[in-house]
């Protein structure tokens, strides 16, 4: 399986084309992050995601025909009109052009920002949760079995799932993406292997908070 947060399709079909972390709050989106990058599932990053680039991803065609011009904007209409919340008139009219060059030079990354402190820490973020996968995850997923992982949920974006892997290891996730603090989450066994946002205790995380652990024989870094 697959695991992502954002896809040329995801972010291409919104009306502007606007990137996840331009509009998300920036805690919440290191928690998604770390859910997926260290689940053991394959992570797929959208390109310029790694370092929260800021340049937008908005559809773009290169129709000929006046003919498939006209289809192409009526489908890409029907398409954005069933966006949830539904769009308004003035919504729908900001979308930049398919067919205008500009839109399609503008889903270009801006490989500059590497050299910028915020999109420099992004992508530093990044680096460490993908060694952490390398050093930790991945040499427990040979021989990985299908249903694997058992999954509860504690309320709406609250949850925890717990895989069995090789060797008899376990690797434990509880998450809180919701916006306030929660609790009831099983305490977890074995090594801490990385936490993000605030843990009061054993049981609870705080808002948009994550935990990862690892019960395992072998020696792993934490962070």
């Amino acid at each position: 399986m697959i695991a992502f947060i954002q896809t040329h399709d995801l972010v291409g079909n919104r009306i502007k084309g606007d990137r996840l972390s331009n509009d998300t709050r920036t805690d919440l989106v290191c928690a998604l992050a770390c859910i997926y990058l260290l689940s053991p599932q394959i992570p797929m990053l959208f390109m310029g995601e790694e370092w929260g680039a800021s340049t937008p991803f908005p559809f773009f065609s290169d129709y000929r025909s006046e003919r498939e011009i006209a289809d192409m904007r009526q489908r890409r209409r029907q398409q954005l009109e069933k966006i949830k919340p539904t769009p308004s008139e003035q919504e729908l009219a900001q979308e930049p052009d398919p067919q205008n060059a500009a839109t399609y030079n503008s889903a270009k990354l801006d490989w500059e920002e590497l050299q910028e402190p915020d999109h420099a820490a992004w992508l530093a973020f990044y680096r460490q949760l993908v060694a952490m996968r390398r050093e930790c995850i991945i040499p427990l997923l040979r021989g990985l079995r299908r249903a694997c992982g058992q999954a509860r949920v504690i309320s709406g974006g609250v949850f925890e799932v717990q895989w069995s892997l090789a060797g008899g290891a376990y690797l434990q996730l509880a998450a809180n993406l919701s916006p306030r603090d929660m609790s009831g989450f099983t305490p977890m066994e074995g090594d801490a292997l990385w936490a993000e946002g605030t843990s009061p205790g054993a049981e609870s995380l705080g808002a948009y908070s994550v935990r990862w652990h690892l019960r395992s024989a072998r020696a792993c870094a934490t962070q």
